[in-house]
């Protein structure tokens, strides 16, 4: 499987990410001068690219197809599967890494593969019931004025608090926290699997004192280093350079070494009212044109390999799948944290909390 993996990510090497958001409202629009009802759809993320899908991505699809897209962020696995089995489906696109959720039919529409062309796409990427999207990526960031000309450079250091003293804020979701933890603790990112649960919860542990909060939202690790109640932090990294496009005078900084990679897959929901024009969406976000432009807006890894001639000059620096920074990284097993997600999870949150 592994060598699967490293093949799906060799393959994205100019793909996309933390990570895109897309909501299916079942509402109605009418469309400029046509005087027609034009169909809308909800897709639902995380909130990383949500300026980019609202600002370029989605006015561009509207003009293709006549469908009107709306992103909302709070996607979240558990709230559509409960939709699903509720029968009340207000999102028609979903973001979902395949290590949480089965990409199966329990909860999923089919992918109807006449309409979507994954062209570009590793054959590890394409589900019967969603294709990967994008690559996403958790980096330590930290304060410069802290840490000035010696800054932590991976995860060790940020297990040194004797070598660099300062509060740190870490992701409460075990499927981050734990990886991390064990980088932390000096396990080679190769021999990674099986996880060492047991040591993992050691080092979070050893660490947690020197942690003022265990983060759920992607924005509160940026807030919290902002405002200086935190000097190093594991953040998405979607969110951290964000920050430094808008406000180059930011004290924050990043390394890609050992960066935590994860796939995303889009999906409809079952039961979603727009599923025709839902996978209309999802052929226009996996062309190559698209993925090239959302890595210009966001450094979200375009899992199609043939995005790269679109991608500005520059912008490869923000890609968590450059030829740069892709052997910098690490990718988490999809199909390890989908068989043991519930037993470890069940222990982390022992020490993490609700």
């Amino acid at each position: 499987m592994m060598t699967k993996l490293v093949s799906f990510i060799r393959g994205c090497s100019v793909r996309w990410t933390p990570t895109f958001v897309v909501l299916a409202i079942t509402t109605m629009v009418v469309v400029p001068g046509s005087g027609a009802m034009a169909e809308e759809i909800v897709v639902a993320g995380y909130g990383g690219s949500l300026k980019a899908l609202q600002s370029v991505i989605h006015p561009m699809f509207e003009a293709e197809t006549g469908l009107k897209a709306v992103a909302v962020t709070g996607m979240n696995p558990a709230k559509m599967r409960q939709m699903v089995d509720q029968n009340a489906v207000e999102w028609d696109i979903v973001l979902l890494g395949p290590e949480q959720t089965p990409i199966t039919g329990e909860y999923l529409e089919k992918i109807d593969f006449n309409v979507v062309k994954p062209v570009g796409i590793p054959e590890e990427g394409i589900y019967d019931h969603g294709v990967a999207s994008d690559l996403y990526s958790v980096v330590l960031v930290w304060r410069k004025d802290v840490y000035k000309d010696n800054p932590p450079q991976n995860w060790g250091d940020f297990w040194d608090p004797e070598k660099f003293p300062g509060r740190r804020t870490l992701p409460r979701r075990t499927i981050d926290i734990v990886e991390l933890a064990l980088m932390g603790d000096g396990v080679d990112p190769a021999s990674m699997y099986p996880i060492d649960v047991d040591r993992a919860i050691g080092a979070i542990k050893r660490i947690e004192p020197h942690i003022a909060k265990f983060w759920k939202g992607g924005n509160e690790p940026i807030q919290l280093l902002l405002s200086g109640e935190v000097d190093m932090a594991a953040v998405w990294v979607t969110r951290v350079v964000r920050q430094l496009e808008e406000d180059a005078e930011a004290p924050l900084d990043f390394t890609w070494n050992q960066h935590l990679m994860a796939q995303d897959v889009l999906a409809i929901p079952k039961g979603s009212k727009h599923v025709v024009a839902a996978q209309r969406y999802i052929n226009f976000r996996l062309r190559s044109d698209v993925q090239g432009i959302m890595l210009n807006l966001a450094p979200i890894g375009p899992a199609n390999s043939r995005a790269q001639k679109y991608v500005k000059k520059g912008r490869e620096r923000f890609n968590p799948t450059s030829e740069v920074n892709l052997p910098l990284g690490h990718f988490r097993d999809p199909s390890y944290w989908l068989e043991n997600l519930k037993k470890i999870d069940a222990k982390v949150s022992e020490i993490l909390g609700v």
